[in-house]
């Protein structure tokens, strides 16, 4: 019996149309009901994201990128946001087929996390519950 391949839509991830550099790795984000998928180029959100590059995928908690989300609050806060503050790498490597990826995915237990905007510098920017 052969398995499937890994699809992140499978596991509560949503595809980051926004997030296409480089054009071969596409760019997840662990899908969350309040998160407002409209809002393109959301780079302030700290959440659970997921890169592949074919068979080769990174899970991390942070930003979706790391120097978008630096220069955004650089111009308008005046501090840059620094790799080993504010991202955790939870997995690296290869997930060849969607038992892999279940399997993976169960062992760094992420499902509960709750997305949410470094520092709130805004009211408008949290639409996030506060539960």
């Amino acid at each position: 019996m052969t398995n499937a391949p890994f699809n992140p839509l499978d596991i509560g991830f949503f595809l980051r149309a926004d997030s296409l550099y480089p054009p071969d790795i596409e760019y997840y984000e662990l899908d969350h009901p309040n998160i407002d998928k409209s809002l393109q180029k959301d780079w302030k959100r700290m959440n659970v994201f997921l890169s592949k590059d074919g068979d080769f995928v990174t899970v991390w908690t942070g930003p979706v990128d790391i120097g978008i989300a630096s220069g955004v609050y650089e111009e308008q806060y005046g501090f840059e946001l620094k790799v080993e503050q504010h991202i955790e790498n939870y997995f690296r490597g290869y997930i060849r087929n969607k038992m892999e990826g279940e399997i993976i995915w169960n062992a760094i237990n992420l499902k509960g996390f709750r997305p949410y905007y470094l520092g709130e510098p805004d009211p408008w920017l949290n639409h996030f519950d506060k539960k």
